[in-house]
């Protein structure tokens, strides 16, 4: 059985940490990236930028590997659909990039 697993989400000007199951929850950080979202959805001044960042806090000294995630499927997963359609429509107009077709995480 493994242990909890803290996890660090910042994007912007803004950091947060949650403390994730591993044994419930395949990837814990888009699960940490999710609750971050849904904690502060109704919060006014609350901005996420485009991608959102993610590791596990371990050793204070020694650097982790970042996980980034796109946004718009945090969105979705958190149930934010409408939210999710107004970023990409956003993103799309701007940057001729829709994010919907764009990778959900970096991979690593």
């Amino acid at each position: 059985m493994k242990r909890n697993k803290k996890i660090i989400v910042e994007s912007l000007d803004w950091v947060s940490e949650v403390t994730i199951d591993p044994n419930i929850f395949d990837d814990v950080f888009m699960e940490a990236a999710t609750r971050v979202i849904e904690e502060n959805k109704d919060v006014p001044e609350f901005e996420v930028a485009v991608t959102i960042e993610c590791y596990e806090k371990k050793n204070i000294n020694k650097p982790e590997k970042h996980h980034s995630y796109n946004v718009y499927f945090v969105l979705v997963n958190a149930g934010l659909y409408e939210k999710a359609e107004m970023l990409r429509l956003n993103f799309l107009k701007h940057h001729q990039i829709d994010l919907k077709l764009e990778s959900v995480s970096d991979g690593n």
